[in-house]
């Protein structure tokens, strides 16, 4: 929520200020002792005690996402309890570590390539690494594979048609044409970003959690809520709307469902992949209006009802 996040800032610069005005008062009263220095200090510290009644007023509760990360954690230690395992204190583990990096990981600079590809690599590393070094992945394809992965792309073609308009007002011309302007290498990490977040929370959600020697009553809606939540905790969660929700349940259920009939990774990677396909799509668009088509797209933005302009 917006609301949150502008607390979430506002608290931070509060106790930044506050802790300033403590380092002032205590020089103030080490070095100088004369009167002006007495009055500094008294209206210093009347300002730092209003400073921290504001911190405490506004600092007093947990946020819905923060309460529901919590209950994630707390959900997944009982569960640990209750069905002792290598792999569910793996899970519990990996849960807190997404949470710790991804949720800073914007502290990372963006305006320095090094630091900027790294931030972009925090996002989708920490779901991969457990599959990658616990689990055991198989790429070979096989009949059943090729079926279920036909029924991933029907599931998008069904989805697709349902978002036609969206999708087609999001891609249309005259909307690439009033997109800011990005680097080359901007474009690449984000293109790079997206496809490495789909294959690692694949890796993550599926088939490592759906591996776990649980009953599949258990570990289907463990995969398909914590995909869901691992789009919604995050600090910039507040742009995550009740649809959005729906959404990432439907699909996450239908990607275990198609892990677990395939006993491979493939199909529900494909299937993510082409759910990402408007936003990858969307992202090469960009690239081709400012560095291929600038001059067709700058004469598209002149006409006087450029809105009108909504073709593929």
């Amino acid at each position: 929520m917006l609301e949150d996040k502008l607390q979430s800032t506002a608290i931070t610069d509060f106790m930044y200020m506050r802790d300033c005005l403590k380092i002032t008062m205590k020089i103030l009263r080490l070095l100088a002792f004369t009167l002006p220095a007495v009055k500094l200090y008294g209206k210093l510290n009347k300002m730092a005690t209003k400073l921290s009644s504001n911190c405490y007023v506004m600092n007093n509760t947990l946020s819905t996402r923060e309460n529901v990360r919590c209950l994630s954690i707390l959900l997944l230690a009982i569960l640990g309890l209750l069905n002792p395992g290598k792999l569910q204190f793996l899970l519990l583990l990996s849960w807190i570590s997404i949470n710790l990096i991804v949720g800073n990981v914007r502290h990372l600079p963006y305006n320095n390539k090094l630091t900027y590809f790294v931030r972009m690599t925090l996002y989708f590393l920490p779901f991969a690494l457990l599959p990658i070094i616990f689990g055991e992945i198989s790429l070979k394809l096989n009949v059943s594979i090729l079926l279920f992965s036909t029924v991933a792309i029907v599931v998008f073609c069904v989805w697709f048609l349902i978002n036609y308009k969206s999708i087609r007002l999001m891609l249309s011309s005259a909307v690439i044409a009033n997109t800011q302007k990005e680097s080359r290498y901007v474009i690449a990490l984000r293109i790079y970003n997206a496809i490495g977040s789909t294959i690692s929370e694949e890796l993550f959600f599926r088939a490592f959690i759906l591996s776990i020697p649980l009953p599949l009553w258990i570990t289907i809606p463990i995969s398909t809520i914590y995909f869901m939540l691992s789009h919604y905790i995050v600090p910039w969660g507040d742009r995550f709307s009740r649809s959005d929700i729906v959404n990432q349940l439907i699909f996450g259920l239908i990607s275990s469902v198609l892990f677990v009939l395939s006993g491979s990774i493939i199909p529900s990677i494909v299937l993510h992949l082409l759910l990402n396909y408007p936003t990858l799509d969307r992202m090469v668009r960009v690239y081709v209006r400012h560095y291929i088509r600038t001059a067709w797209y700058d004469k598209l933005l002149s006409k006087k009802d450029r809105f009108d302009e909504l073709s593929l």
